[in-house]
């Protein structure tokens, strides 16, 4: 995980840490193509994957939200794409790791803080996937702002959670229900979460779409 690019704000002289984020964001390049490949999981309800543009958002993380996000950065690691996590710094490396997310191909910015929407900025100019928490208020046109960057770098922003997002979303995915497997009477181990995953969005065709999603699956 590139967190060594990134200095702590808390203690660096640039406490954005956007000199750094910059420097480690120009020399990258992702994979090719305009959409970035779904899991298998999510085949259903991302029949070609994500579209290069798309801001996308995802709820109900304490569901299974962030596993449903590393399962989208897995995939599309896999094909050779980075990822960006902005915001997130409770966020595990191994947990990532574990999940199939490569992280030779991560960049970590766990606490932007006020920098929130710069952080972001510069990732999507050259990471394929960003994942982001949002703070507790982002204006319409720092949203704005953000679109036109995904659509411009060709990259997709994936919201995790937040408040209310104050531009129309591609895609919305929300964790409705989710239940784990392998504890039986009070003993055993889990072993699977079972979850209830819905698609809408604009991009959705006006019909949602529901799946059944392993996260994480029984193997």
């Amino acid at each position: 995980m590139r967190s060594d690019l990134l200095p702590n704000p808390r203690t660096s002289r640039q406490p954005l840490g956007l000199a750094a984020l910059r420097a480690a964001v120009e020399p990258l390049g992702g994979a090719e193509g305009r959409w970035l490949p779904p899991p298998l999981a999510l085949a259903d309800l991302l029949p070609e994957g994500l579209r290069r543009g798309w801001v996308v958002q995802i709820e109900g993380g304490w569901r299974g939200g962030t596993s449903l996000a590393l399962a989208l950065a897995a995939a599309a690691g896999a094909q050779g794409s980075w990822s960006a996590w902005v915001g997130l710094p409770t966020l595990c490396p191994l947990a990532a790791a574990e999940a199939g997310v490569p992280l030779e191909r991560c960049l970590l910015v766990p606490q932007p803080g006020a920098a929130w929407a710069e952080a972001v900025a510069l990732a999507l100019e050259g990471v394929d996937l960003v994942v982001a928490r949002p703070p507790k208020r982002v204006s319409a046109t720092t949203a704005r702002r953000l679109h036109g960057q995904a659509r411009h770098h060709g990259s997709v922003l994936l919201l995790l959670d937040g408040p209310s997002w104050p531009e129309p979303l591609d895609v919305v995915l929300e964790v409705r229900s989710a239940s784990w497997h392998g504890v039986e009477e009070g003993h055993g181990h889990l072993q699977a979460r079972r979850c209830q995953v819905l698609r809408t969005g604009r991009r959705s065709g006006g019909v949602p779409r529901t799946a059944a999603v392993w996260l994480p699956g029984p193997r």
